[in-house]
């Protein structure tokens, strides 16, 4: 590996195989590609009027690098909303502009909180959500449309960071199958015993069986009240669906803000970031305020989590196994 044993002057972790690293085409510091794009330029950036070389103090197990000199900027996964780096009318020392977004100069409010601090802590699709979130505010409605949360449901709202309310629709939806399984056992017993052998056929793939137990379950007694039972638990889930994508913009929008809210009242009652991964010598050459660490913590708070709704899914799946519902 390129840098084996070498470490991130950023985040302090030692690279690792796999890791996406990128170096500095002036002085060759390396950095994950993610810690690049957070301070949006090479952490020793200060020291390139020297003449520093990273090569001349550590030597890098080969010569096959990736470099952002031909890039412009760094690059953001997944739509990943950048910061906007004005490094030209920056000092050398200076990030005071490397947490900055297009919407920082935008004197309108959200909730009361800055369009730039929620476009930071929104992070991907951020046009989207910025206009969604205006109307809003302009308008007094809650009601809306998000197709994500319509078509993935409680997922959506893991992948979107919404915990509690993700969680509370997850119960909500586990809540009615198991009533659903309640219902029927109680009152369309022979129904549901007959959907369980017809399950261990499919499984056994008896095409014929199959078949003839189909027909055999439509004329029991209890078929219809089995069927008007599903009919109405699904009805639920259906109309709770539609309820979430009309309402999930509004409770992201009440999300997004109320975090921030929460960082900008305790930061007011004398509260401050620390960045105890960086050293004393570091935390002056990279100067960062309280304004920077603030955004840089909205960012890595904020965004999606693609490994929610599968960790989600998981917990669903093994419920399902041992419950059997």
């Amino acid at each position: 590996m390129l840098f084996k044993g070498e470490i991130c002057p950023v985040c302090k972790r030692q690279f690792e195989e796999g890791d996406d690293i990128v170096h500095c085409p002036e002085c060759g510091t390396p950095h994950h590609r993610e810690c690049y794009s957070l301070t949006g330029h090479c952490v020793n950036r200060s020291l390139h009027k020297t003449g520093y070389d990273y090569y001349k103090e550590h030597k890098p197990v080969n010569e096959d690098v990736k470099t952002e000199a031909n890039e412009g900027k760094p690059e953001f996964p997944f739509g990943v909303f950048p910061p906007i780096i004005n490094s030209g009318n920056a000092q050398q020392n200076n990030i005071s502009d490397i947490t900055e977004t297009p919407y920082d100069k935008d004197s309108d409010t959200i909730d009361g909180e800055s369009t730039g601090d929620v476009a930071a802590f929104v992070r991907s699709n951020v046009q989207r959500f910025i206009t969604v979130f205006k109307r809003q505010e302009q308008t007094g409605k809650k009601a809306g449309w998000n197709w994500g949360a319509f078509i993935f449901g409680a997922y959506y709202l893991f992948f979107r960071k919404m915990y509690r309310q993700a969680i509370t629709l997850f119960c909500v939806n586990l809540t009615l199958s198991s009533l659903a399984t309640l219902l029927c056992t109680k009152f369309a017993p022979l129904t549901y015993e007959a959907f369980g052998e017809l399950q261990k056929l499919m499984v056994n793939n008896d095409t014929s069986a199959i078949y003839d137990k189909a027909l055999a379950i439509q004329g029991l007694s209890d078929f219809k009240t089995f069927y008007a039972i599903n009919i109405g638990i699904i009805a639920a889930i259906a109309i709770i669906r539609v309820l979430v994508a009309v309402f999930t913009d509004s409770m992201y929008k009440s999300h997004t803000t109320s975090y921030i809210k929460r960082i900008n009242e305790q930061l007011d009652s004398g509260a401050s970031f620390s960045a105890p991964m960086l050293t004393p010598q570091e935390e002056e050459t990279l100067n960062l305020g309280q304004q920077q660490m603030k955004r840089i913590y909205l960012l890595k708070r904020g965004g999606t989590s693609l490994l929610a709704p599968f960790a989600a899914y998981a917990v669903l799946y093994l419920i399902n196994i041992i419950t059997g519902v």
